[in-house]
């Protein structure tokens, strides 16, 4: 039995069908992982410096396909991957794992990464835990606001907090862009922290409408979030390579 119906399986008295598994696994994502900025996926910045981990630069520029001839890896992902999808084009986020999964291994595939040296930072960055939950942070934000785009994500409450989220990040644009003129008396009436510091005050403010107006959802979330922490904490190891320091192997859901 593989991992994934093992949790299909602890969750089977409170959830009957598959679709509220996706709704709750995309609440989740919500939950820890869709942030205003990227920068915030990415934790214990020292740590990787100390100990010269691949940064967030760079995978985020092998995820996002910016290196010359490098294909994006979540849209490489959601073609490769049509058995993720419904018949409507929903994602069915219960193969959150298995998504990250296979982007994070291609920072090891030479099809992708041609440059050795740089494979084998990956794989070595990839023995460090922290650095692997940044990974799934990051990776589950960015798929999450592609499929966003897409309309192809099955709960209101995630879509709604990506789309203000949005509207934040386009706001704040704004203010900077505005922020940057020679003139000298709109400058002075621009203190672009005192607005960010209000926009995110505002955020708490329809984060809340978005709980009160999803409760249903956030009811299947409740039911199966321990279940779906422990999945992702225990699985994380192995979503760039099967081996670990420490010689183990594991076989992940297909």
């Amino acid at each position: 039995m593989s991992n994934l119906e093992k949790l299909y399986e602890a969750t089977e008295e409170f959830i009957s069908d598959r679709d509220r598994l996706d709704i709750a696994h995309e609440v989740y994502i919500g939950e820890k992982f869709t942030t205003l900025t990227y920068q915030e996926n990415w934790k214990k910045k020292d740590k990787i410096e100390e100990l010269d981990l691949r940064s967030k630069k760079s995978f985020e520029h092998w995820l996002m396909g910016k290196n010359e001839n490098s294909p994006d890896l979540a849209e490489l992902y959601i073609k490769n991957h049509g058995d993720h999808f419904n018949e409507e084009n929903r994602w069915k986020a219960r193969y959150l794992l298995p998504a990250v999964r296979y982007i994070g291994r291609k920072l090891l595939d030479p099809e992708i990464i041609e440059n050795e040296e740089i494979r084998k930072e990956f794989k070595m960055s990839a023995r460090e835990d922290f650095w692997l939950e940044n990974v799934l942070a990051y990776t589950a934000n960015y798929l999450t606001r592609k499929l966003k785009k897409m309309e192809a994500l099955k709960s209101s409450y995630l879509t709604q907090k990506i789309e203000a989220l949005e509207n934040m990040r386009l706001t704040l644009k704004k203010v900077h862009k505005a922020g940057n003129t020679d003139d000298k008396e709109i400058q002075s009436e621009i203190d672009e922290e005192k607005i960010a510091s209000k926009l995110l005050e505002e955020m708490t403010t329809i984060s809340t409408t978005i709980r009160d107006n999803n409760k249903d959802e956030l009811r299947y979330y409740q039911q199966v979030k321990d279940e779906i922490n422990n999945y992702l904490k225990r699985e994380t190891l192995f979503i760039i390579s099967d081996n670990l320091s420490l010689g183990m192997k594991k076989t992940l859901p297909s």
